[in-house]
């Protein structure tokens, strides 16, 4: 009727010294390799910038949005009081102790709303 399976054929022995050798020296070449490769690529500039030209004036050059922040500053004012910084665009200066408490109780709120909690 059924016939029993036989029990899969295995090695008895360790493969070869030679063998081990040569695995092992392979792998320790592919890694040297791999370590070579990865120096040479961060030493090139344009590889840790992701393309040529990323940053036309060089990576310190200021952006518009630090001379935004430092207009903003200028006209905020004693940073613990009220008061706009800019009617237009709705930016308003309160202190930082009053922004905290807001979003803290803004954070409790959503955590409150979230379903399954």
């Amino acid at each position: 009727m059924d016939e029993p399976i036989a029990p899969p054929r295995q090695e008895t022995s360790d493969a070869p010294p030679s063998i081990i050798g040569a695995i092992a020296g392979a792998l320790a070449l592919s890694v040297a390799l791999g370590l070579v490769v990865g120096v040479a690529a961060l030493k090139r500039p344009a590889a840790r910038l992701g393309r040529e030209g990323l940053f036309e004036h060089g990576a310190n050059s200021h952006t518009s949005i630090e001379a935004s922040w430092a207009e903003i500053s200028r006209k905020a004012g004693p940073s613990g009081s009220y008061g706009w910084v800019d009617r237009k665009h709705g930016i308003v200066q309160i202190p930082i102790e009053r922004a905290i408490d807001l979003v803290c109780a803004e954070n409790s709120e959503a955590q409150s709303q979230r379903p399954g909690q």
